[in-house]
């Protein structure tokens, strides 16, 4: 039990670094500046809602990706640990 809980607290802290960087240059590529990107991410990215759909959108603007490629990336894992939640 000990091994998984550290496996999926491993697989959310690399989650929410790369949805991080991903609303930072969204925000950069959407602001055209990159002074205010950083804070801004601060304050959103804790938002686990609306973190996860600026991660989204962010995806799609500055690295290219799809909506689905962004969804499957940040959606999904909450998805597939919503049952471990449960039981």
């Amino acid at each position: 039990m000990f091994t998984m809980l550290t496996l999926l607290l491993v697989v959310y802290a690399v989650l929410c670094i790369v949805q991080f960087i991903a609303i930072i240059q969204g925000l950069a590529t959407g602001l055209g500046c990159g002074c205010f990107s950083i804070p801004l991410a601060f304050l959103v990215a804790g938002c686990p809602i609306l973190g996860t759909v600026l991660g989204v959108i962010g995806a799609h603007k500055a690295w290219g990706w799809s909506y689905f490629q962004g969804i499957c990336l940040f959606f999904v894992p909450y998805l597939l640990g919503l049952p471990l939640l449960l039981f």
